[in-house]
């Protein structure tokens, strides 16, 4: 062998060395997140080539559109174009989530794609804050496995189209993992962004106040002027209505665009209990689905914690109190309620019940994505 050859070979292998080497020193955690996110995205991008195909549905760019549903013609436009008076149904959709897509989109000369990037760099900051949180009160197995389900719950598809989902779990998540470390300031700063990304965001406060009085034994000698910290929380849309009044005169601009959607307050019970025996097969499926999370929540209270079950509890009974127009979409509000994922690798600990559930939501989750792909909506 030349001497050039054996430097070469040398070369090489000196930079396998440092390839293995720094890939040992990635965490765990880091790791399996990758893993399931480069897995679970090549799936369901099979998924969302072939089932337009095999249903024959009229799709004019394969991989472009299976990410872009329902609210993204809106997102991308706000991104675009922004806020207007002469457009007055794009302040039915909160601005932190549009204007992150246009801060990138300004950088790539591309709206579309700026979405696709914000979601799943979303999706990854979500998931390592999941087990960051997770950890602080479970062990590895329990995070880990928090992970997974996040992953692989029904609609979890979803995160990665140009929807606000990832943004505000994201979010979500960090307020609440620096107020179990009592980083209130920085806890309320990423509550003020929750809100800013959606309208329930404002309503994590209860939870939060809870999870504070619990820090300080619920004694009253022992809050500080960090409680303070909190109101930054529904501040976020109150800024809101202020832009909102500022560009148009009515600082309930959101709520007005909602009635014309016909998002009328409605009792979440009756609601619910109508929603089953309808004669669309989207209203039922929706109805169940958020009737089995609501038991989820009551089965495994005690398990994840008064804090965890009212958030969730929240996230799911607040959109059902906007009327039928919510009915199809609680699958999809139920994918930013990430107590239902510690929740189910709570119940979930023995191995096989494990497997078995993963297997099950696999199968649910890709029945799903095809159909979302295919226009069938059982969601929106």
């Amino acid at each position: 062998m030349s001497q050039k050859k054996r430097l070469k070979n040398f070369a090489k292998n000196s930079r396998m060395k440092k390839i293995k080497k720094f890939v040992k020193k990635i965490p765990e955690e880091v790791k399996y997140i990758f893993l399931l996110f480069i897995s679970t995205r090549f799936a369901l991008i099979l998924i969302g080539i072939l089932s337009p195909l095999i249903f024959r549905a009229k799709i004019k760019n394969l991989f472009l559109d299976m990410w872009a549903k329902w609210d993204t013609v809106y997102y991308v436009r706000i991104a675009s174009a922004w806020y207007s008076q002469q457009v007055g149904g794009r302040y039915g959709f909160f601005p932190l989530y549009p204007l992150t897509v246009r801060i990138v989109g300004k950088l790539i000369h591309n709206y579309y794609i700026a979405g696709l990037i914000v979601s799943n760099v979303c999706l990854i900051l979500a998931a390592l804050f999941l087990y960051k949180l997770v950890k602080l009160d479970y062990d590895k197995e329990t995070s880990l496995k928090s992970i997974k389900y996040l992953f692989l719950f029904p609609t979890a598809f979803l995160f990665s189209c140009i929807l606000s989902e990832s943004l505000f779990l994201f979010l979500l998540i960090a307020c609440f993992y620096y107020a179990k470390k009592e980083n209130w300031l920085v806890s309320g700063i990423f509550g003020f962004f929750t809100a800013l990304t959606r309208p329930v965001g404002a309503f994590i406060v209860f939870p939060l106040f809870y999870l504070y009085l619990k820090t300080k034994d619920f004694k009253i000698r022992n809050i500080r002027p960090s409680i303070l910290f909190l109101l930054l929380i529904p501040l976020g849309a109150f800024l809101f209505g202020c832009y909102s009044y500022y560009l148009t005169g009515d600082f309930f601009a959101y709520v007005h665009i909602k009635e014309k959607w016909r998002h009328t307050l409605t009792n979440p019970i009756t609601l619910l209990y109508t929603s089953i025996f309808s004669n669309n097969p989207a209203i039922v499926f929706n109805a169940v689905f958020a009737i089995g999370v609501f038991i989820l929540i009551f089965l495994t209270c005690r398990k994840v914690g008064f804090t965890y079950s009212s958030l969730a509890f929240i996230l799911m009974i607040v959109p059902l109190f906007s009327g039928s127009s919510a009915l199809t979409g609680l699958a999809r509000y139920a994918l930013v309620a990430f107590p239902l994922f510690i929740s189910l690798a709570l119940l979930f600990k023995n191995r096989k019940n494990d497997e078995m559930l993963t297997i099950f939501l696999v199968l649910l989750q890709g029945a799903l994505s095809a159909i979302y792909n295919s226009s069938r909506l059982l969601i929106r």
